[in-house]
């Protein structure tokens, strides 16, 4: 099978945005992160040159294959068809690198590189982590609770109460429930009781993201609007 003239395009299209690329050859590893929907890099290289065959694998499962100087798809789990793509273009020049386009929770693990040449085998793994960035903080306040609530995040972040005048800890405990929609996405709501004569406070509550490179806050006073700040 050969892949689509749409597919090899595109991959052409994106060849600029993504060299020059960082590879790691051997037996080695490498991390990275990207934001869901997003196309992802697989780093991978090898010594060139001479007829190559390159294997990539999510644990055991087959992501993309090439030998016989073309892809193959025939094996390729049905979960990556239609997003993967190699550079063909430059695996003479030992670029094994993979492109993953619109990255989904259920891309985050482990993978290997695999490629064989006249001059040996190579294994290279990626830990892909994947991420939905925090994109807003609603808040509300009723009678007498104040709700904090978020949606499309992942994964899961932190949520923190704080008000000004500040409040002992214990009037400061909160109900935080999370959903899963069908793309493995949480959607987070936080609810705190409010207690005592606190008519002239002012709420916050914090949305901390898993790896702490994101805060969100939003702010409500009982007499005033909503204020937001990230």
């Amino acid at each position: 099978l050969l892949t689509s003239p749409r597919s090899s395009s595109l991959c052409l299209l994106l060849l600029g945005k993504w060299l020059p690329f960082s590879c790691v050859t051997g037996h080695q590893q490498a991390n990275v992160s990207c934001i869901i929907h997003d196309d992802c890099l697989l780093p991978c290289s090898f010594r060139p040159p001479g007829t190559v065959v390159i294997h990539w694998y999510k644990q055991q499962i087959p992501v993309h294959s090439y030998y016989y100087n073309k892809d193959q798809f025939g094996l390729q789990n049905k979960h990556f068809s239609g997003r993967t793509c190699l550079f063909n273009a430059h695996i003479p020049n030992g670029n094994a690198s993979l492109l993953l386009r619109r990255v989904k929770v259920q891309d985050k693990g482990r993978y290997k590189c695999y490629t064989s040449t006249r001059k040996g085998n190579q294994e290279l793994f990626v830990n892909l982590e994947v991420k939905a960035l925090i994109q807003s903080v609603i808040m509300e306040l009723r009678d007498e609770t104040v709700t904090c609530s978020s949606s499309n995040i992942y994964p899961l972040p932190k949520v923190t109460w704080a008000t000004d005048p500040p409040s002992a800890e214990e009037e400061l405990e909160n109900v935080t429930t999370k959903t899963t929609d069908h793309k493995g996405l949480f959607n987070v709501q936080s609810t705190l009781q409010i207690r005592g004569n606190v008519s002239d406070y002012t709420f916050f509550c914090s949305f901390v993201s898993a790896d702490k490179t994101q805060v969100w806050t939003a702010s409500r006073k009982n007499q005033g609007g909503p204020r937001l700040s990230s």
